[in-house]
């Protein structure tokens, strides 16, 4: 056994499992490790009983081996995302690490040969980001390669822009992650619920009837290792054909993810007579007359047309909003003591700027009534005291008083990610 002098947390997106790395640490509480990898319940390489999500350590080192076993291949960013939000993020804070390995495979990226998955480059943009939060950002990214030249090259590429503090990239594909990758989510906070006090309210047993199972047993107990001799020649034509298709798919999808980045990263507004808070080259101007303005409060809150610092504070909202609509810039930061109602009225006028989807996470008390149920405001609101409004799919209010703020941010909580599926 190999004992580590500082708490250290091992992130392993690699493909395969590293069950070296586990056989060295499971009896070791400085160290968590986290792997996902192929499993598809135990049929894939390694084929180690091991590798299953009960695996959690040994002795001392209980609740500090983390394994994610995919059961099936395609796994997608929604999937790798929900993994890190509803597993490792809300274990690794409470863990709190000094120093962050990650064992950098690419093999898990799309149009690999080994993975035969779709997670895009973007998405380990996004993986890094969140790790870069962790042991005030000592963080270490070893490559272990992969297998596909393209996808490779741009997932490395995303990865080190994002260690050097470039701007993350939107990511692409439908957010919701599948059933079996839900299900081997659902089976690891289940096995890690008594380890883990962010994990403790769960009310979770191990599911006995994965929907990944059978269909898999059907096609035999072996593990396909290699091609056959008499089809490898066709094999490598189609391989072929697959890799062109993915180089080529990738080639447009990298231009297009990169295109959306604005030449400027923040615009700030503040409210008259804070201008001396921040520096006057990241400021902008509230543009726009004050009758368009008053027509847009008297639209959604009349009440509000005759107080002067709600309509500033408005317009500098306005004044942020449309730079980020129109992608001048990724961010922007409005300072006011009126924050809470201006951003309400704003959050209303998101829906005459053509705008499909928006989050906003309101963190304070939220002193104005909202009816967002149409589906294209998701609001969660973060507050010191009781909501009058009750909560709903697209308006979510949590009291910081009741429940702690990390697990919840972080997949944490009482909340299980299978339920959207039930």
């Amino acid at each position: 056994m190999v004992v580590v002098s500082c708490r250290v947390l091992i992130v392993d997106w690699d493909i395969h499992h590293g069950q070296g790395i586990q056989y060295i640490f499971e009896e070791d509480p400085s160290v968590l490790y986290f792997s996902w990898h192929r499993f598809e319940h135990q049929r894939y390489w390694p084929s180690l009983r091991e590798s299953d999500y009960d695996a959690v350590g040994r002795g001392k080192g209980e609740g500090f081996n983390i394994n994610v076993p995919w059961n099936k291949v395609g796994m997608k960013n929604a999937d790798y995302l929900a993994a890190f939000l509803h597993v490792l993020l809300p274990v690794a804070f409470e863990f709190d690490p000094e120093l962050v390995l990650v064992s950098a495979g690419y093999d898990s990226g799309i149009g690999d040969p080994e993975g035969q998955m779709n997670a895009t480059p973007e998405c380990f943009a996004h993986l890094t980001h969140f790790l870069m939060h962790l042991a005030k950002g000592k963080l270490c990214a070893v490559l272990e390669g992969g297998y596909h030249l393209k996808s490779l090259s741009e997932s490395v590429c995303m990865t080190i822009r994002t260690l050097l503090g470039d701007l993350l990239p939107s990511l692409s594909g439908e957010m919701k992650p599948c059933l079996s990758a839900l299900e081997s989510i659902h089976d690891v906070r289940a096995a890690h619920k008594s380890y883990w006090k962010c994990l403790s309210c769960e009310d979770l047993t191990p599911l006995k009837d994965l929907s990944t199972k059978l269909c898999q047993l059907g096609e035999g107990e072996g593990v396909q290792t290699s091609t056959p001799l008499m089809n490898q020649l066709g094999a490598g034509k189609t391989n072929r054909d697959e890799a062109a298709k993915t180089d080529k798919f990738l080639e447009l999808h990298m231009k297009e993810v990169l295109s959306l980045e604005p030449p400027f990263k923040t615009a700030v507004a503040v409210a008259e007579g804070n201008a001396d808070l921040l520096p006057s080259s990241v400021q902008i101007e509230m543009d726009g007359d004050s009758e368009e303005l008053k027509a847009i409060v008297r639209e959604f809150a009349a009440e509000f047309v005759k107080e002067e610092k709600v309509l500033n504070v408005l317009g500098n909202m306005l004044a942020v909003l449309e730079k980020i609509v129109n992608k001048k810039v990724t961010g922007g930061l409005v300072v006011s003591p009126e924050a809470s109602i201006s951003s309400a009225l704003a959050l209303k006028h998101c829906r005459n700027l053509g705008l499909q989807k928006v989050l906003c996470v309101c963190v304070g008390d939220m002193d104005m009534r909202t009816d967002l149920d149409d589906g294209k405001v998701l609001l969660i609101n973060i507050c010191g005291k009781q909501s009058e409004q009750a909560n709903t799919k697209y308006r979510i209010s949590l009291n910081w008083k009741e429940v702690g703020l990390i697990p919840f941010l972080f997949g944490g909580g009482s909340f299980s990610p299978l339920s959207r599926v039930h």
